[in-house]
């Protein structure tokens, strides 16, 4: 699941997230700040558990472990100016 937080409904969206958390079958969930680069990744464990992680570097990679890819942060911003 990808949510693009916008300011007016990122706490709506962060409050979601208490729900998606919930949802079995979910193994990620990503927040992307939109005009400036902060990604919020959270990944379930082999637990069950989920763990998470944040990235601000526009030279960063988003690794999705569960769909075998890596995205560069920079072509998630194309686009977006002043980076």
């Amino acid at each position: 699941m990808v949510e693009v937080l916008s300011p007016g409904t990122v706490h709506d969206d962060r409050r979601k997230a208490l729900l998606y958390f919930k949802v079995p079958s979910l193994t990620d969930l990503i927040f992307i700040e939109q005009n400036h680069v902060w990604i919020e990744h959270w990944h379930r464990s082999g637990d069950g558990g989920w763990s998470g992680a944040e990235l601000e570097d526009a030279e960063g990679m988003l690794k999705i472990e569960s769909l075998n890819c890596e995205i560069p942060v920079r072509e998630i911003y194309s686009g977006v100016e002043n980076l």
